[in-house]
């Protein structure tokens, strides 16, 4: 599927279910560290369809870099549901009986659906044993030298134990390897510019059956409210990688800006005074044929493709905070955006960018899954 959009910029001025069901240490093994839990796992009931879960590290990667983080998430396929779950990390070939196999670090973000297992402090479980279809946790990667690493989880429904040594249940990261000579990324330069610039932003939709038709909905085909800030280069709303926070997942998943918009007004520090960028949510109407990612800030006058009633904003910029930022939802669609992402409005000659367009691609937030638009 692909779908495109463009920007233009125009400056105006200057309970442990997973253990559950555990069986006793046989006579003779012993019940070393973390052993019970390792047990119930590897002596879980398996069956048919087991597939429908799936633990998955946000972007796929097949490396990690040492004390880097990352999204773990943990999801059910509709209609499935878990209602407990284990998440350990391994060190490839080691079992788990010891301190020193685990790898790296979990840490809980979810208050209300996970936290660290008691008798087994690496682990995560289920704060509260009820039906849920994902959970996330954060993961901090081991330091340099650990080797490769084993993301495991078992999953508890009805009293059956899904386990999987390798497959959907098991995710392996090799430690990246360094490059001699390889160049770090420079730090960002410093805005130079002088005043305040102003700009329009104004997004035009390009999606339609006959461009894209592929899967195509058939009803409720929109753009959510678009919601973005201009911000500090310490200031991240969004980013391609990165960790989508609860306002994100509120706009991938259901088009509601208002979570984001308490996100954003709590680094008030960070943002132009009293600017805000929203724009109202855009249907799809047969005359426009347009309901996809199209996006552009330009002037008033200015009417790319000859789209009609194409939303805008205004917002400011300056030398501390000329980046800008914004997303809106696909819909429908399971958690589909587009948007900018500290996009810099400041030019290394210390001015201001005068016009910019800029075609939008959709990208997937990871909060949810789904491979059709509905």
């Amino acid at each position: 599927m692909e779908i495109y959009g463009y920007i233009l910029l125009l400056q105006c001025f200057v309970c442990n279910c997973a253990i559950a069901f555990s069986e006793e240490p046989p006579v003779g093994r012993s019940d070393a560290f973390c052993g019970r839990i390792l047990r119930a796992q590897t002596q879980g009931t398996r069956r048919d369809g087991y597939h429908e879960f799936r633990l998955r590290v946000e972007g796929d990667p097949e490396t990690y870099q040492p004390g880097s983080t990352y999204r773990v998430v943990l999801l059910a396929s509709s209609p499935a549901y878990f209602r407990g779950f284990t998440l350990i990390a391994l060190k490839e070939g080691r079992e788990g009986t010891a301190e020193g196999h685990y790898a790296g670090q979990f840490q809980i973000v979810e208050e209300d659906d996970t936290q660290f297992m008691t008798n087994c402090p690496p682990a995560v479980t289920e704060s509260t044993p009820r039906r849920r279809t994902r959970i996330q946790v954060l993961w901090t990667a081991p330091p340099a030298g650990t080797g490769c690493v084993i993301l495991k989880a078992s999953i508890v429904q009805k009293r059956v134990i899904y386990f999987q040594e390798e497959g959907s249940l098991t995710v392996r990261l090799c430690e990246k390897e360094h490059v001699p000579g390889e160049a770090t990324a420079p730090p960002p330069p410093q805005c130079c510019a002088c005043g305040t610039a102003k700009y329009r932003l104004t997004f035009y939709g390009n999606w339609s059956e006959k461009i894209h038709p592929k899967d195509y909905p058939r009803r409720a085909n929109h753009w959510s409210a678009l919601i973005g800030a201009s911000h500090t280069q310490g200031y991240v709303l969004w980013e391609y990688g990165g960790y989508a926070s609860e306002g994100v997942r509120q706009v991938a998943e259901l088009g509601s800006p208002i979570k984001m918009e308490e996100e954003i007004r709590q680094k008030y520090s960070h943002l132009f005074p009293h600017h805000l960028l929203e724009m109202l949510q855009s249907w799809d109407q047969e005359a426009q044929d347009s309901s996809c990612a199209v996006s552009s800030m330009t002037s008033p006058s200015s009417s790319p493709l000859n789209m009609r009633s194409a939303p805008s904003a205004e917002f400011s910029v300056d030398r501390a905070r000329h980046l800008m930022s914004f997303l809106t939802m696909l819909g429908p669609s399971p958690d589909w955006n587009v948007g900018l992402s500290k996009e810099d409005l400041c030019t290394r000659e210390c001015g201001w960018v005068q016009r910019l367009e800029t075609d939008l691609v959709p990208w997937d937030a990871g909060t949810d899954g789904g491979v059709t638009y509905e």
